[in-house]
């Protein structure tokens, strides 16, 4: 699903227009970059959790040329689903 849709049936379910929708995505998806960027972990009970995961410095290989590549000590950013999540895919 992209977000032009994401955003198309959340107008609809809730009667609230599709640019407030939108104003209200962004901001939430704004909201977790920030306090991801803090490294703070984000918990929505239901849902899921975001955190950052840091990722140590080591060597890959290129797919098309086989050669071996350094990859950079970097973050990543892990979800979790939540038990509620999890329950309502599963039935």
């Amino acid at each position: 699903m992209h977000k032009t849709i994401l955003i198309q049936q959340l107008a609809k379910d809730t009667n609230i227009s599709k640019k407030d929708i939108a104003d209200l995505l962004n901001s939430f998806q704004q909201t977790i970059t920030k306090n991801l960027k803090r490294g703070e972990d984000i918990n929505i009970i239901g849902f899921g959790s975001f955190k950052i995961v840091k990722t140590k410095a080591r060597t890959g290989h290129n797919p098309s040329s086989g050669k071996e590549i350094k990859i950079k000590a970097g973050k990543r950013i892990k979800f979790r689903a939540g038990q509620g999540l999890k329950d309502s895919v599963n039935k």
